[in-house]
Parts: structure tokens; sequence; C-alpha cells
């Protein structure tokens, strides 16, 4: 037989004979309690009913009393845990909500932006590059915003038909490139 794998019928006579033991001497320390005299109290020590009993004459009111008393302590315990945690929300409830006001405020103070979508097409500068800065004032404000900064620019190459349907290669300035906006954010 090992230490640890007891038989359950061992471990209940060792639970029955303990607490019989117990019992026995609750007993006879309640018994001796009634034969012996109370000490004589110090000239300067209490009065014997300000006092706390050393002994109960009767043993199940002493466990009566140890449970009552453990049952009052875990109810003052789970008291204490139960006003720390509705502390603990209420202190979280507040952070939260305040939180959610400085959240609010700082989104209304941002400026409205959109992603918009369009062709409008880009001007060229003096040095033969597009501008497109117009263009995507023009499609931002076509959308109902003031001004923006394009995303996406597609460039395509324009010929007259007669070159697309000779299936050559366009003799030179015949055909000409020209640039789009086709996405932009505006605000």
């Amino acid at each position: 037989m090992t230490e640890g794998n007891w038989p359950l019928s061992k471990l209940r006579r060792l639970c029955v004979g303990a607490g019989a033991a117990l019992l026995l001497v609750m007993v006879g320390s309640s018994a001796g309690a009634d034969d012996a005299q109370p000490p004589a109290a110090p000239a300067g020590s209490p009065s014997p009913s300000n006092q706390i009993p050393t002994a109960d004459p009767d043993p199940l009111g002493l466990i009566g009393r140890w449970i009552d008393q453990g049952v009052a302590g875990m109810a003052a315990t789970f008291n204490g845990a139960r006003q720390t945690l509705e502390g603990a929300t209420d202190r979280a409830h507040e952070v939260a909500t305040g939180t959610a006001k400085e959240a609010a405020a700082a989104v209304a103070k941002l400026p409205r932006t959109g992603l918009v979508a369009g062709r409008e097409a880009c001007l060229y500068a003096p040095n033969g590059a597009p501008d497109c800065r117009a263009a995507t004032e023009a499609m931002c404000r076509a959308n109902g915003f003031e001004s923006g900064r394009s995303l996406d620019v597609q460039t395509a190459q324009t010929c007259p038909g007669d070159v697309w349907l000779s299936a050559r290669q366009p003799p030179p300035k015949k055909c000409t490139l020209v640039s789009f906006v086709t996405r932009a954010i505006c605000q």
C-alpha cells in the first residue's frame, strides 16, 4: 500500500476516530471547567462579566459558533470583494465615457475627406510635362470637396483613326500622350 492511495474505508475510520477524539477532548475540557474554581482576578483586571469565557459547556454549541464565525467571515470577504469590483467597474465606465467623448470631439475636428473616382484630363505645363493639379482640383470640386491630391494618374496615347487602321507605327508628332487623373483623395 502506498501513502497516497489509502482505501476509502481506512480514511473513514481515521476521520471517525479523529472526530471522536475531538469530541472527548471538548467534553473533558467542559467537564473540568465545571468542577474547577475560576482563578482570583488580580486587583487591576476587569470584572469577570467583561471577560470572554474560555470554555463552553456545550461542545455542539462551540462547533456551531465556530461555523457561524466562519460563515460570517466569508460573507464579509465576499461583500468586500463585491464592493471593490463595483468600484473598479464604476471607474472603468467613467474612463470609457470620457475617452469616447474625447474621441468624438477629435473626429469632429478632422477635415472631411473622401476618395473620389473619375476621369479628368490633365493640362500640359510649358515644359511639356502633364500638370494634373488643376485636374485634381476640378475632380474634387465636382464631388463637393474643396481641394485634394491625385492618387492615380493614367496616360494614354491618342492617334487619328487612320493610324490605328493602318496597323503601322505612327509617324512622329501624329499621336499625342494624354494624362488623366482617375482617383484622388479630397478634403
